[in-house]
């Protein structure tokens, strides 16, 4: 019989992280992670952190950090710290919001849209890179598998609390 806490490890009962989905997703994210982030340094100049803050914006922009960061389920703080490197570099513009004066709205520049349209391709060549190891149907049942469990995470966080 199982122990409560437990997860059955071919014929031995072993409590461990490492089955843990959390721990498996956190893995393969960060595994994806190095290899992007040697992509976007050495194609694009820019840092993975960047990609997604452009990727982000070039859906969801003109749009204030504090909704970017419910957006992207993401630190303020992050978003800010990776804005002021793109607008260094000539991606994104900020300005005041002209409703209320603490809000901070980011834009792409010209730059940072072109940046977006010409990496894309490549971007979407990655990921389907890494989808051609499972069938359409496994693409499909995964696809809402994740729609599933990203609904009920958002669930538990509101359960949780702020």
């Amino acid at each position: 019989m199982q122990a409560k806490g437990q997860m059955l490890v071919g014929n031995r009962s072993e409590q461990s992280y490492k089955d843990l989905l959390t721990y498996q997703l956190l893995v393969l994210s960060n595994t994806l992670g190095k290899g992007a982030m040697r992509f976007y340094a050495k194609r694009l100049n820019v840092s993975l952190a960047e990609w997604r803050l452009i990727a982000a914006l070039a859906r969801n922009a003109p749009i204030t950090v504090n909704a970017l960061s419910s957006e992207m389920s993401t630190d303020k703080g992050w978003i800010s710290r990776t804005a002021a490197a793109l607008a260094e570099k000539g991606y994104l513009s900020t300005r005041g919001d002209e409703n209320d004066a603490r809000k901070v709205i980011l834009e792409l520049t010209t730059k940072g849209k072109a940046l977006y349209r010409e990496s894309f391709p490549s971007v979407m060549q990655r990921q389907e890179k890494l989808l051609s190891a499972l069938s359409e149907a496994e693409r499909e049942a995964f696809e809402r598998a994740l729609t599933k469990l990203q609904h009920r995470a958002n669930e538990m966080l509101n359960e949780e609390g702020p």
